[in-house]
């Protein structure tokens, strides 16, 4: 059920949750806000939001951003900083939208078709989960992947792709 989704990511240790706000994820944001354990902080760009999670994280401070796909296009530079000069495991589950969607906007699709060889670092990880719009049950093959990718190695970014279908 969705509100088991907020309790895999309070108890993995995340404190807060990072968002450009999108309507792939909205559904899930909603179901945030509504956990005592989360604190949502909405930047008004992916880069500003990399860069919060940055700094609550060298803090201690465990942190999940939660994005559209395009901030592999929008965030390209910071990411590229965060690879080559830190250490520090990141979690980020990006929405990507399938169908009809992809074909209006080439640019959303350009960049959701160059996902992985535009994180060719071997510091991120890229795992893809495809998800149904609406869909409130989840089997537990899909809570095992969406918890795994709660819980990086040392010196990794774990990024979720959820392709909502």
């Amino acid at each position: 059920m969705m509100h088991r989704i907020p309790d895999l990511i309070s108890r993995s240790g995340v404190e807060f949750v990072v968002s450009v706000p999108c309507r792939e994820f909205a559904w899930l944001l909603e179901n945030i806000e509504l956990s005592e354990k989360l604190n949502l902080i909405f930047p008004q760009r992916e880069d500003e939001g990399i860069a919060l999670m940055l700094g609550l994280e060298m803090s201690g401070r465990k942190t999940l951003g939660l994005f559209q796909d395009t901030l592999l296009g929008n965030s390209q530079n910071i990411l590229s900083v965060i690879a080559t000069s830190t250490d520090i495991s990141m979690r980020f589950w990006l929405g990507s939208r399938n169908g009809e969607y992809l074909q209006q906007n080439l640019v959303h699709k350009y960049i959701t078709d160059r996902i992985e060889p535009s994180l060719s670092d071997k510091s991120f990880l890229i795992s893809n989960f495809e998800h149904s719009k609406g869909k409130e049950q989840f089997e537990d093959h899909e809570l095992e992947k969406i918890n795994k990718s709660l819980y990086p190695s040392p010196g990794i970014r774990n990024f979720l792709i959820w392709r909502i279908t």
